[in-house]
């Protein structure tokens, strides 16, 4: 009875996906949006996860796209009305030889000029510049929104649904810009959960560090400063203290925080347990990792496991089902509940131990009977230690893309 029920419910929901993708459709321009894109937006729209329907969602979307393809093809060869005129055959008009080996060998062809190539020093350069311009105007659209939240601030996703960008864009361009002290103004609050953002509107934009103060003299060697640019001078001079003197408190914050911390270290679930993204092999790894102290130094332990990107972002995508996954099991409807395939035989899975729900990422390894078994490889997160991470999850993902 319970499976009839969870086929029914199934079925409903690819009802609901497949009428309301159709409609979604015809309001999209589709050169412009992904197919990742919509599976958001009804997910946005349905109130629950549609990744399990990409096939369905896929079929639709090539259903509505061959559709627009064959009016095209309608309209584009519709005949013109006949013209009243008679037709006329025309004579065949015979050309000399010279005539016909013009026609068939056609003009001389015209030689090209190749565009010098731009050499690979000036292109990067172009790159980065390009690149430079669109984080700063990223960062303007990003400041008109924390401008209006005053110093409380708000969430990344708050600021991603009012610039229309994407939420892990918003995450990368703020925490660069923390990262390269772009604006003294910008403030983090990473123990709120979620983490907020906020703009210090009581400082003058710009890096109070680089802020020099000294005499300014005129073509003769005499002051040349009036009174009011002398004052803004003390102004600057005062900003730039403060600047520093609060530059120094939070890297003593940083530093204590530092002395406890482990190598990359993004998030803490427990004393024990840390999320860190580490460089192995050349390639960012995202290490879920049980630690140990030795002489006042936090070291790794053997209880753990490491996740290339790829497969990181295929967890992230399935943290709304684990949700779910989760309620099932404290339920008392199923022990255990495989959330998804994660690549290299790793799994993500949400079981009971011990009378306590756990979210288990593991490898697993196949025995002597053929079966696939959990490894040792592996660690598992209690529910309080589970929402840590995913409050987390945006700010591991723009970390890697830093890197």
């Amino acid at each position: 009875e319970r499976t009839k029920h969870s086929q029914s419910m199934s079925d409903f929901r690819a009802a609901a996906v497949e009428s309301k993708c159709r409609e979604l459709l015809r309001t999209l321009d589709l050169d412009k949006t992904s197919e990742r894109k919509i599976r958001e937006l009804l997910s946005t729209e349905l109130g629950f996860s549609v990744d399990n329907f990409k096939g369905l969602i896929s079929s639709v979307i090539d259903e509505f796209m061959s559709g627009e393809q064959r009016m095209d093809k309608d309209f584009t060869s519709v005949v013109a009305p006949n013209s009243a005129e008679p037709l006329v055959k025309k004579q065949k008009v015979v050309a000399n030889e010279a005539d016909l080996r013009s026609k068939w060998e056609g003009p001389p062809p015209v030689k090209k000029e190749v565009p010098a190539s731009v050499p690979p020093e000036r292109e990067k350069k172009l790159v980065n510049e390009e690149e430079e311009k669109n984080l700063k105007l990223s960062l303007d659209n990003i400041f008109d929104v924390l401008e209006d939240y005053g110093a409380n601030g708000t969430t990344a996703k708050t600021i991603a649904e009012a610039t229309k960008m994407e939420k892990s864009e918003v995450n990368r361009v703020l925490y660069m810009c923390l990262k390269r002290g772009m604006d003294f103004r910008l403030m983090h609050n990473s123990g709120k959960s979620p983490p907020t953002w906020a703009l210090d509107v009581t400082k003058e934009k710009g890096d109070g560090g680089n802020v020099t103060v000294g005499a300014i003299k005129g073509a003769g060697g005499g002051p040349a400063v009036t009174s009011q640019s002398q004052a803004t001078t003390q102004q600057y001079a005062a900003a730039g203290a403060a600047v520093r003197q609060e530059q120094q408190q939070q890297q003593q914050q940083q530093q204590q925080q530092a002395e406890d911390a482990v190598d990359g270290e993004v998030c803490k679930l427990t004393n024990a347990k840390r999320v860190a993204v580490q460089v192995f092999k050349g390639a960012p790894t995202i290490s879920f990792r049980e630690y140990y102290q030795k002489d006042s130094k936090w070291l790794p332990g053997k209880k753990g496991i490491n996740l290339n990107v790829e497969q990181f972002e295929n967890l992230r995508e399935k943290i709304a089902d684990v949700e779910i996954k989760i309620d099932i099991v404290a339920a008392g409807n199923s022990e255990s509940e495989t959330v998804c395939e994660l690549g290299g035989n790793k799994r993500l899975t949400v079981r009971k131990y011990m009378g306590k729900v756990m979210v288990d990422v593991r490898e697993y390894y196949q025995n002597k009977n053929g079966e696939w078994a959990p490894g040792f490889k592996g660690l598992a997160f209690g529910r309080e230690q589970w929402e840590i991470f995913v409050n987390h999850a945006d700010q591991i993902s723009a970390t890697v893309e830093t890197m």
